[in-house]
């Protein structure tokens, strides 16, 4: 097309949002997987309040708020994700990424269907419940696990190492679940 151009938008682009998303997940994800992925649904529902709360305002900074905070919460999502599996077989991680492909053709469908007929009104609303019940199944997610494994809580144990020279070194402490 020739003299197009496409307006300037007033909002910054994603990528330091959910860059900084990222790096914070990476930094803590070993010691505080758990928490992480609370906090992630957390702010994920947060944001779809903003959302929310922005349909109502006339002004458009609600909207550059919950992009803020949906860039923070899903930045690291895939990788707690990933984490979260990688102590289970092969099996797993297959359909964790099915999974995921599946959700997002599913949730284009199913956003598509919120916007015919209930308008852009109900999308956070209904992004909210399912947030919801994401948040419900990573908080019960923990004791499902040491209870299938018999064992009532995952335990952590400190690891003593050697170093080259034979000194000991402080106990390191192992665990996949830590809260």
């Amino acid at each position: 097309m020739r003299g197009y151009r496409p307006r300037p938008s007033s909002q910054p682009p994603t990528r330091p949002r959910t860059l900084a998303g990222t790096a914070a997940t990476g930094a803590l994800i070993d010691r505080h997987l758990r928490a992480l992925t609370l906090a992630s649904c957390g702010l994920l529902a947060l944001a779809a309040i903003v959302i929310a709360a922005a349909l109502i305002s006339s002004t458009a900074w609600p909207v550059h708020a919950a992009a803020v905070i949906w860039g923070l919460g899903f930045g690291g999502a895939a990788t707690l994700l990933q984490t979260a599996v990688a102590d289970a077989a092969d099996l797993a991680q297959s359909l964790l990424v099915t999974c995921w492909n599946l959700g997002i053709a599913t949730a284009a469908a199913a956003g598509g269907l919120l916007l015919d007929h209930g308008g852009p009104e109900s999308l956070p609303w209904s992004a909210l419940a399912l947030l919801a019940l994401a948040l419900a199944v990573a908080a019960a997610a923990p004791a499902a696990r040491a209870s299938r494994a018999g064992m009532g809580r995952a335990r952590v144990t400190p690891v003593r190492v050697k170093s080259r020279r034979g000194a000991r070194l402080p106990a390191r402490r192992t665990s996949a679940w830590t809260a």
